[in-house]
């Protein structure tokens, strides 16, 4: 199947005349739009519009139901998982409890970008019920008891290489101004050249935005298991189509004998959107160990290991009239 990127115009508030009524157009202002790269991702999507523009156009705008006759909206309804959760009843992840279950901690390096150097694992090997797995640089105590699993974990002695970036919440500002990265127009519209000039006061401000971890109750967590040659996994997750072919990659078998199986999700907000790295490592480690798997993050994981929302420097060049009507909005 091929694959190319699909440009869809906003052409919607013109079509249906919205943009035409008086609090619209009263209000019309240039605006552009930049969108800068910070994480590069691999973004697909399916070859459906083949080049073409896809525009709906509407003869007459649909009337809009008066709040009285919603039968939904602006009403109080009772969630369906909501006794379930107030009551400890609703599962998670982490409460999949598979026959012959392990739990597994992993050694991990003491900084982004830190490289393993060399480890010692006959110490942690000598706990009594642990087990040490190992695949490269991927380490791994397993345990019927987590806490046990957790304290063979730190018998292990590890090196590793300190990169040194010079990066840190003083100096992340400067960084991302000194190696600024391709924008691109995400929308514009009008001209930015007559809104300044019709403009009686301009501003221009600098906005700073530090990194922000998404903190969700419920940490990262998975359980995996191997169960008539397919893969099974349980993972807090919000995306897990993609959790699938990363899991199949990685094992170098194919998505159809993968199943990601989403139980409650105890808080995302985005930082579980992404493919989830625990749902990998419990793949990885149930494969390797011939039984199931948990892996469930630490708060001190979370706050590590997980995702953030990007830092960013954020300038806004804006102007009104005399009046005190926007004419201008230009964000970079």
């Amino acid at each position: 199947m091929g694959f190319q990127a699909i440009h869809l115009k906003p052409v919607f508030l013109a079509k249906l005349g919205l943009w035409q009524t008086p609090a619209l157009k009263s209000h019309q202002i240039s605006f552009r739009f930049f969108r800068y790269h910070i994480v590069a991702r691999t973004v697909v999507t399916l070859n459906i519009t083949k080049g073409k523009i896809i525009e709906k156009h509407l003869k007459d705008v649909p009337p809009l139901k008066k709040p009285a006759e919603c039968r939904v909206m602006g009403k109080s309804f009772l969630r369906r998982d909501a006794y379930e959760k107030v009551t400890g009843r609703a599962k998670y992840a982490a409460d999949k409890r598979p026959k012959g279950m392990l739990y597994a901690k992993i050694l991990r390096p003491p900084a982004r970008g830190a490289q393993l150097i060399k480890a010692d694992l006959t110490a942690a090997e000598k706990i009594d019920g642990a087990r040490v797995v190992r695949d490269g640089d991927f380490i791994a105590v397993l345990h019927k008891y987590p806490d046990l699993a957790e304290f063979a974990l730190s018998k292990i002695k590890a090196e590793f290489t300190k990169p040194k970036t010079g990066i840190n919440d003083k100096t992340i500002f400067n960084h991302l101004l000194n190696n600024p990265q391709e924008a691109e127009v995400a929308d514009e519209g009008g001209d930015i050249q007559t809104g300044k000039n019709s403009a009686r006061h301009t501003f221009d401000q600098t906005y700073y935005d530090g990194y922000v971890a998404h903190a969700p109750i419920e940490p990262h967590a998975a359980t995996a298991m191997v169960e008539k040659g397919r893969v099974i996994v349980w993972t807090s997750t919000q995306s897990p189509f993609p959790d699938q072919q990363m899991v199949a990659r990685a094992l170098k078998i194919s998505p159809e004998k993968v199943r990601i199986i989403t139980p409650y999700v105890g808080g995302g907000f985005g930082g579980k959107s992404a493919v989830t790295q625990q749902a990998l490592e419990a793949a990885r480690l149930t494969k390797m160990a011939g039984r199931p798997v948990q892996v469930a993050w630490s708060r001190a994981e979370e706050f590590f290991y997980d995702g953030f929302r990007p830092a960013s420097v954020v300038r806004v060049k804006s102007g009104i009239d005399a009046s005190g009507k926007m004419t201008f909005w230009d964000l970079l």
